[in-house]
């Protein structure tokens, strides 16, 4: 099966589940380095241990993303999400409301590092 088909299975599968732990497992099973979710397009660049990289584009509506971070709705966004409050694409529309253009991920070995950009 194509990179790009594999892996927007796993990024829908995650967006609808919330199920990190498996997203996590998958990404590492399929050797990814680090990737950057652009929330206004839902594109995902995505690169692996190889350096090689994969583009997904995203189908959904293109969000409006304010200029000023709002750290405190950052965080309550985040948090939201995490307790399965809110779904994937309200926090994707919350964060760019607060400011985010782009969340990134990098998977060293020991722990995980999310990057509001």
């Amino acid at each position: 099966m194509d990179q790009v088909v594999i892996f927007k299975q796993i990024f829908d599968k995650v967006r609808n589940d919330l199920n990190y732990q498996w997203f996590y497992s998958e990404l590492k099973r399929h050797n990814v380095s680090h990737y950057i979710y652009y929330l206004a397009t839902e594109n995902v660049h995505i690169v692996l241990k190889n350096d090689n990289t994969v583009l997904l584009k995203g189908l959904k509506n293109i969000v409006s993303v304010k200029f000023s971070k709002d750290r405190h709705l950052i965080e309550t966004t985040s948090n939201k999400l995490k307790s399965r409050e809110i779904t994937f694409q309200e926090y994707r529309r919350n964060l760019a409301k607060a400011g985010v253009f782009s969340v990134g991920y990098k998977y060293p070995r020991t722990k995980k590092i999310l990057l509001y950009l």
